[in-house]
């Protein structure tokens, strides 16, 4: 009786430690899902507070040359750095006209043959070269701007702007439009001093 009794214990000790090992591996796989779900939620937040502080010196710079302030950046570089603002981890390159951004170095993933995207792309080129006489003929150049930011994970570290942007806020004025500008001011002043000649002989004729 006795030795049945001590059985009985042990069994009942041996289920109880079972337990705390299933409840103890079952509490550890629910703090290792919450702590990537933590790590994850970090990395996010990160990638959005560079992404917005990205956009904002984009926006900016955009901002720079269409006002025609940047001309002589564009002269000297189409690539630097924001350190000017506080920002040296982040890294700006312009692309002008038809000249493409630089290929980035990040491995990119295969991803199988999209027909529809084909077609779409296909048609939009028809479609550019079609427009392209006419966006010749405007006085606008493309300007694309691309901002590098801090890597956060596996989210993308850049961000890529477009716009137009007329020629003379780019490039400043061609020379063309100065002699333009030069003989313009030299033909309102032409009439005026002939004007002034005859007034003077007249006068003197009188006398």
């Amino acid at each position: 009786m006795k030795c049945r009794r001590i059985s009985l214990g042990a069994a009942r000790a041996g289920f109880t430690l079972a337990e705390a090992a299933v409840t103890i591996a079952i509490v550890a796989i629910v703090l290792t899902v919450m702590l990537q779900g933590l790590e994850g939620a970090k990395f996010s937040a990160a990638h959005n507070r560079a992404r917005k502080t990205a956009y904002e010196l984009g926006t900016e710079m955009l901002g720079l040359i269409s006002a025609g302030l940047w001309q002589e950046e564009i002269e000297s570089g189409l690539t630097g750095s924001f350190a000017e603002q506080d920002e040296p981890d982040y890294y700006w390159e312009v692309a002008l006209g038809e000249d493409a951004l630089a290929e980035t170095s990040g491995d990119e993933t295969e991803r199988p043959f999209d027909n529809f995207e084909a077609r779409r792309d296909w048609e939009n080129s028809q479609d550019d070269d079609l427009e392209e006489d006419e966006e010749n003929t405007e006085p606008f150049e493309k300007v694309k701007l691309r901002v590098n930011y801090p890597k956060f994970s596996d989210y993308p570290e850049e961000l890529v702007f477009e716009r137009w942007i007329r020629w003379e806020q780019v490039y400043g004025p061609s020379e063309e439009d100065l002699l333009a500008e030069q003989e313009a001011a030299q033909g309102a002043a032409g009439p005026g001093g002939a004007a002034g000649s005859q007034g003077n002989t007249g006068s003197g004729d009188k006398r």
